[in-house]
């Protein structure tokens, strides 16, 4: 998807939340996983920056580990989930650097207690160099404005693949006048007419939280 009103919505949000506008594109995908799924927590990997110490720096080789998220998104207003966000964020990117044989110890110990498979097979990243859109059309902030931008809003298909290890995957990719905004998806589990709703819920949600509070129970 390709929204210049997600991206000036997602501005705003960040400035009167005071978090970044990578955390409020994440508050958003909790939202919208939450809501597809029924499911009051999403749970979600972030792909996250780990190379913190002297020995993982100089290692030349590929070190993929990702970040364990899991935030309460069905409750309360989406600037309330845009703050839990952030919080939970944090603290899911500082352990993100661990013992990939203690993680499967601890996944098999959960599966054990809960008696079922655990689903960890949703995704986060922002890949974006840039926390913001320096090129962004201007408006006055309005609800009538943001909502007449959404006519600019584009949605296409980039790609398809016969497998992957992802059910749900949403990135970013960066311009300086728009949100790019991919949404991944098993369509075993999201039939291709889902993808675009979803992607199009993004945008509905994050120029509706702009214009008047949204609370999380409506999704539903």
């Amino acid at each position: 998807m390709d929204s210049p009103a997600v991206a000036v919505a997602t501005t705003a949000l960040a400035d009167r939340c005071r978090v970044s506008t990578q955390t409020v594109l994440l508050a958003a995908t909790a939202a919208v996983l939450g809501s597809y799924s029924g499911h009051n927590t999403a749970v979600l990997q972030l792909i996250a920056v780990n190379r913190h110490d002297e020995r993982s720096r100089r290692l030349i080789a590929a070190m993929a580990e990702n970040a364990l998220f899991a935030v309460d998104s069905g409750t309360g207003s989406f600037e309330e989930l845009v703050r839990r966000t952030f919080l939970v964020g944090m603290n899911a990117y500082r352990h993100a650097q661990y013992d990939p044989l203690a993680m499967d110890e601890v996944l098999e110990e959960a599966k054990a207690a809960s008696g079922g498979e655990l689903d960890l097979s949703c995704f986060f990243n922002d890949k974006r160099m840039h926390d913001r859109w320096p090129g962004l059309p201007a408006t006055d902030g309005s609800a009538e404005q943001l909502r007449a931008l959404t006519e600019k809003t584009e949605v296409s298909c980039v790609g398809v693949w016969e497998r992957q290890d992802a059910t749900f995957f949403v990135h970013t990719a960066y311009e300086p006048d728009t949100c790019l905004l991919h949404l991944m998806a098993d369509t075993r589990l999201v039939p291709r007419p889902e993808i675009e709703r979803l992607l199009r819920s993004f945008e509905t949600l994050l120029v509706e939280s702009v214009a008047g509070t949204v609370a999380l129970e409506t999704l539903r």
